[in-house]
C-alpha cells in the first residue's frame, strides 16, 4: 500500500515528466493542435497557457522566430520586441546571434540596448553588482561604464535637486553615442547587419527614448 505522501510524490513526478514532454514539443516548434490529449490536460486544456509557456520558453532560450512555437500565434515584429524586453529585464547579454532580425524588426542596437538597461538600473537605484559579469563587460565595451563610472553617475544624480521628483535626469550623465576607441581583435569578422537605411544614425539620437 502507498502512503499519501508517496502518492503525492508520484503524482508530482508524473506531472513533471508530462511538463517535460510539453516543453519537448514546444522546442520542436509544434502547435497546440499537435499536442496529445494528456499533454493538453496538464495545461488545463488552455490554449492561452500553452501559448504563454511556449513564448516564455522561446524568449528564455532566445530562439529565432522561425524555430519557435510562438511563430504559430505571433508575428515576427512582435516576437522580437518581446524578446528584447524580456532579455533586458533579465539583464542578459544582447542577443548578437539574432542581431539581423532584431535590427530589422526593432532597430535596437547593442548600444541602445545597454543604454536603456543601465538607465533603468540607475532609475531604480540598483547596485552595479546586479549586472551579470558578461553583461557588465559588454556595458564597459560599448558604454565605457564600469563599476566606478556607474557609482559616479549615481552620485551625480543624487546631487541633482530634481532627482527625487524626476529620475529621467540620469539620461544627461549617460553617453549619447557608442565608444569610438573600441579595440578590434584580429579574430573578429565584419558582417553586414541588415539594419535598415538610417537606423544606425537614428539609434544614437533616440537611445534615450523608450523602447
Amino acid at each position: 500500500h502507498y502512503g499519501r505522501g508517496e502518492l503525492n510524490t508520484n503524482q508530482k513526478r508524473n506531472e513533471t515528466q508530462i511538463m517535460d514532454d510539453v516543453l519537448k514539443h514546444i522546442l520542436a516548434g509544434e502547435r497546440w493542435e499537435d499536442l496529445a490529449a494528456p499533454l493538453k490536460r496538464v495545461l488545463g486544456d488552455s490554449v492561452a497557457l500553452f501559448q504563454k509557456t511556449a513564448l516564455e520558453y522561446s524568449l528564455d532560450h532566445a530562439l529565432t522566430w522561425e524555430l519557435s512555437a510562438a511563430r504559430h500565434f505571433m508575428q515576427q515584429p512582435q516576437y522580437y520586441e518581446q524578446l528584447i524586453l524580456h532579455m533586458r529585464s533579465k539583464l542578459r547579454v544582447y542577443p548578437y546571434h539574432l542581431m539581423t532580425q532584431v535590427l530589422r524588426y526593432t532597430k535596437i542596437t547593442a548600444f541602445k540596448y545597454y543604454h536603456r538597461m543601465v538607465y533603468e538600473l540607475i532609475k531604480r537605484e540598483k547596485s552595479y553588482d546586479s549586472l551579470p559579469n558578461f553583461t557588465a563587460a559588454d556595458c564597459v565595451r560599448l558604454l565605457h561604464i564600469g563599476r566606478n563610472q556607474y557609482i559616479d553617475i549615481c552620485q551625480q544624480c543624487r546631487g541633482k535637486f530634481m532627482w527625487r521628483f524626476n529620475k529621467s535626469v540620469a539620461k544627461q550623465f549617460l553617453p549619447a553615442k557608442p565608444a569610438t576607441n573600441m579595440k578590434l581583435s584580429p579574430y573578429w569578422r565584419i558582417l553586414r547587419s541588415g539594419m535598415l537605411d538610417g537606423a544606425a544614425a537614428d539609434s544614437a539620437s533616440s537611445s534615450s527614448s523608450t523602447t
